[in-house]
């Protein structure tokens, strides 16, 4: 017996991949639809326009993206475990959810540089893409405060070249996990605690 998807779970579904593949702009309602098999004017019944609906598909993408990387790093007893728990992790997202990351860095760029005035609709998307490098620079303040970190170490900074660093596109079969997260904490000098 086969579960029945949900049309909203199926008109999501079908956005983040058509997004992720053609962007925000390259993206029409209509290609969703089709690909949901639903008539366009359904979509419009769950998301009033393409921008809500691109607001909560990009939203989910990155809400998985966090969940993934930092639930599990509670258990974790020493700061350099819950470091390497992060990037691992992140690494991982990155090299199994294609599609996610896909989307999530598609537009990001447009997301991170839209300003009040001028796009209006990318102001939620900047603000929870802020909130996410937020989590990443409470990582490397605990460091800090740890002493594994140095002080000297930009702390928004450095948030931000993670995040942007580790990308669909950065990682390849030429480089292992291991070897990212040594070249990560390499560079933060990261000290044993």
């Amino acid at each position: 017996m086969t579960m029945k998807i949900p049309t909203k779970r199926k008109i999501l579904d079908s956005a983040k991949k058509i997004f992720a593949s053609k962007g925000f702009d390259g993206t029409s309602v209509e290609e969703i639809a089709i690909d949901a098999g639903v008539k366009k004017a359904l979509i419009f019944y769950y998301f009033p326009t393409k921008d809500s609906l691109f607001l909560e598909a990009w939203t989910e993408g990155i809400n998985e993206l966090e969940r993934h990387i930092f639930g599990n790093t509670q258990r974790e007893n020493s700061y350099l475990s819950k470091l390497k728990r992060v990037l691992i992790s992140y690494i991982d997202f990155v090299m199994s959810r294609k599609e996610i990351m896909k989307l999530i860095e598609m537009d990001k760029m447009r997301i991170i540089d839209s300003q009040n005035e001028t796009n209006v609709n990318m102001q939620p998307l900047k603000l929870r893409y802020n909130s996410f490098i937020k989590k990443i620079e409470n990582l490397i303040d605990e460091g800090k405060q740890k002493d594994c970190i140095p002080q000297t170490i930009p702390t928004r900074g450095t948030a931000k070249l993670i995040a942007q660093s580790i990308g669909v596109n950065s990682i390849n079969e030429d480089l292992n996990v291991d070897t990212i997260v040594k070249f990560i904490m390499k560079g933060l000098s990261v000290k044993e605690d």
